[in-house]
């Protein structure tokens, strides 16, 4: 009896990795379709990147257990995982859930896989510490749920997700995960619903793309999704969208057509080719970049590059009301030097405070804000908010180091942490908390402003 418990799952893996699920109402192979769909085009690029290969989330033949499975390959530094989790057959669960952290083989990366209860799209999450960092990537599958048919015995057909079986996710939570962040938080409206009826009605009257300006946009993760989503969507109004930043070094190296990728420092004036070039103008997370006496100054800048009617974007948070749950030392110390750092070094860590304010003092006219507490934040699926917090873990790390290395006598006095050695023990310690259910979330808020006609 033992053997033949034993068998009977092997034998449904064995079926599961060899069966080519089919569509009930399509004769053509789905596997080679998804081996063939690239689900995140545009996203080569030099910095860290998990790929992922062989993935399914499945039943299988004459099994009552349902399978996630996947390899991974951390890019650049080459380690590779074998990750897979099952679970009972039951009508709620057409495919496999697991929470986040998983531990995969080896132990130094782990996953999860959660279902949205909003949006009904399934998560999948990746992390990897590589003993000197925690790499982390989460990115949102449709919720498309298929049948294999076998025609040989209907007793044998199960449910799969539909979804590339290969493909490649950044590495970096600031650029990209946080991307996802964002996109639950909204509730996928990335791009405000209302100012983009008026925008495509203007631009179909001239006949003329929308065109899209994206700040410090880093990897542009924000742009290729609006790319990506207008180009799905056939019927659409065309855009063109440009990508700034002070350098190069993330931009990914094969963007789609409708982008470009350009280096310009905002707190530089624009040319006079970028100005009033666009109808909607990006900008997210600034607030660890920008000194305090430059925000007017990059917001007249970002006034510039606008048309008249057009829109600015602006999402950022405030770090000064950090909110660690359940309370935990070392995470607390974490969001605490983190808010030290803002201030000595000239930055608002109550950004989202003035920041109305200041939109308004440059001329803008009508100005939306939308403001998200830790309350809302905590309620998103736990493998953001889990991902959100492992990646502040080593850009903490980064400040501290930055703290403790500085001749400055004052950033020196502000570090809540005396030297290296206690700054890796107060990571480590901040990690296992983290490992252990903390989470590390700071209010939220949206501006949307337009400028006059």
């Amino acid at each position: 009896m033992k053997f033949s418990t034993l068998l009977f799952p092997l034998l449904s893996l064995a079926a599961l990795s060899q069966a080519a699920p089919v569509d009930d109402d399509s004769g053509d192979d789905p596997i080679e379709a998804l081996e063939a769909r690239d689900a995140y085009p545009g996203q080569s690029t030099s910095m860290p990147t998990f790929t992922i290969s062989d993935f399914y989330a499945s039943g299988a033949s004459h099994s009552s257990q349902i399978y996630i499975g996947f390899k991974v390959k951390s890019n650049p530094f080459g380690q590779t995982a074998t990750c897979s989790f099952s679970m009972p057959l039951d009508n709620n669960h057409p495919v496999p859930t697991t929470n986040y952290y998983t531990k995969c083989k080896p132990s130094s990366f782990g996953f999860g896989f959660q279902k949205d209860a909003t949006t009904k799209a399934y998560i999948l999450t990746i992390t990897q510490n590589t003993g000197k960092n925690l790499l982390t990537s989460a990115v949102s599958m449709e919720n498309k749920i298929k049948t294999y048919v076998n025609k040989a015995n209907p007793n044998g057909n199960y449910k799969y997700l539909d979804h590339s079986k290969k493909f490649t996710l950044y590495a970096n939570l600031f650029l990209a995960d946080f991307h996802e962040f964002f996109r639950h938080l909204y509730n996928n409206e990335i791009i405000d619903s209302n100012a983009l009826t008026k925008l495509a009605a203007k631009a179909k009257t001239e006949n003329r793309p929308i065109r899209i300006a994206d700040l410090g946009a880093g990897t542009g993760a924000w742009a290729l999704d609006i790319a990506q989503t207008f180009t799905s969507k056939p019927g659409n109004i065309d855009v063109e969208l440009d990508c700034y930043d002070i350098t190069d070094a993330k931009f990914p190296s094969e963007p789609p057509n409708n982008i470009q990728f350009k280096i310009w420092d905002v707190n530089e004036s624009p040319t006079d080719e970028m100005k009033g070039r666009y109808d909607y103008v990006h900008m997210r997370l600034l607030v660890a970049f920008l000194p305090i006496t430059q925000i007017p100054v990059v917001l007249k800048h970002a006034m510039s590059l606008l048309a008249p009617g057009g829109y600015l974007d602006w999402s950022d948070v405030s770090p000064g009301y950090p909110n660690v749950t359940p309370t935990n030392p070392n995470t607390q110390k974490c969001a605490l030097t983190f808010v030290e750092h803002l201030k000595v070094t000239g930055k608002d860590p109550y950004l989202t405070d003035n920041l109305e304010d200041w939109i308004r003092g440059v001329g803008f006219q009508t100005v939306k804000s939308t403001h998200y507490s830790t309350d809302i934040i905590q309620k998103l699926p736990p493998s953001i908010n889990m991902a959100m917090t492992i990646c502040l873990v080593p850009a903490t790390y980064a400040v501290l180091l930055k703290l403790i290395s500085s001749l400055n006598p004052q950033l020196r006095s502000a570090a809540l942490v005396r030297d290296i050695k206690e700054a890796e023990t107060v990571i480590a310690a901040s990690e296992e908390e983290i490992k252990n259910g903390a989470t590390f979330t700071i209010p939220v808020s949206r501006f949307l402003a337009r400028k006059g006609t």
